[in-house]
């Protein structure tokens, strides 16, 4: 791999990089406060990170590190030789406003990272790039780890994993992502109990031959609100240059029983042969319009 390798930006819990566009999401786990993700290029990991949360504890990376190196003592059964990296190994960027030491250790593999603590968010993580033996590409390694960061300033989460990317606010908290060959479903959560769901459908023709665009928003209204009430109004919109509908279930009260609006958006891409859609239920006015204004549908 050389350095004119294609870079997307990848997206997940707040975790940001730039990384070489064969790598792709195959491993996750845990929350926006505790997780892990791992990048593959269909035959290894090649880009892996882990993070937490320091709450009142401060954590110092050289500490961190530490254990670090003795887990990975312990699980490569002596074989890994690890050496901490001199802090010029990053760009001066990678290190504002964090705590950060470089190391590179190898065994079966080499691996090129970095351990952070963020004075701004307050997480703290352990980044890493993997390369077979025989293909060290230390460039590489050194431009994906110097642009991984841990949070926006702009108070929006990205998701960008399988050539699908949008910005979501950094209050919604993903709940059950739902990645299944031919669809792609995020659904999130926001504290005051507002949810959003974002999708995409690939090979659209096929998905619209079994159902016609304009017959989409009850199906996906349902999937917010199963008890369903109502009917849902719906008007033919133009989103981002292609045919779309917006649809809308008002707010209503039942008895004690008050259920908040359903709305959202749909569109079908004929460039990408996709179908979008975003939905909101209990959220601020115009979030589908916010939300759809951010998705890269080609």
């Amino acid at each position: 791999m050389g350095n004119t390798t294609a870079r997307g930006r990848f997206g997940w819990q707040g975790i940001e990089a730039d990384v070489p566009t064969p790598w792709e999401l195959s491993a996750y786990r845990g929350d926006r406060d505790s997780g892990y993700a791992a990048l593959d290029d269909g035959v290894q990991v090649r880009f892996q990170v882990r993070w937490n949360r320091r709450g009142a504890r401060r954590v110092h990376v050289g500490v961190m590190l530490d254990r670090y190196c003795r887990s990975l003592h312990k699980k490569t059964k002596g074989r890994a030789a690890f050496d901490r990296l001199d802090p010029g190994f990053l760009p001066a960027r990678a290190r504002k406003d964090r705590e950060v030491e470089a190391f590179r250790w190898h065994a079966e593999v080499s691996v090129f990272g970095f351990a952070w603590t963020c004075h701004t968010c307050g997480r703290v993580g352990l980044a890493e790039v993997l390369f077979p033996v025989e293909e060290v590409d230390r460039p590489t390694a050194i431009r994906v780890l110097s642009s991984t960061e841990d949070h926006r300033s702009d108070g929006q989460c990205l998701w960008s994993v399988y050539d699908f990317a949008f910005l979501a606010p950094h209050t919604y908290n993903l709940q059950q992502p739902d990645f299944v060959p031919g669809r792609l479903c995020f659904r999130f959560r926001a504290p005051e109990r507002a949810r959003l769901t974002v999708g995409r459908w690939s090979m659209a023709a096929e998905w619209l031959k079994k159902r016609p665009l304009e017959d989409w928003s009850r199906d996906l209204v349902a999937q917010m609100q199963p008890a369903g009430r109502g009917k849902v109004e719906q008007c033919r919109v133009e989103v981002r240059g292609h045919e779309g509908w917006r649809f809308l279930i008002p707010a209503a009260r039942r008895g004690l029983v008050r259920r908040a609006a359903v709305e959202g958006l749909v569109w079908h891409c004929t460039q990408s042969d996709k179908v979008y859609a975003v939905v909101a239920q209990g959220s601020e006015d115009g979030l589908p319009e916010t939300v759809a204004a951010t998705v890269q549908c080609v």
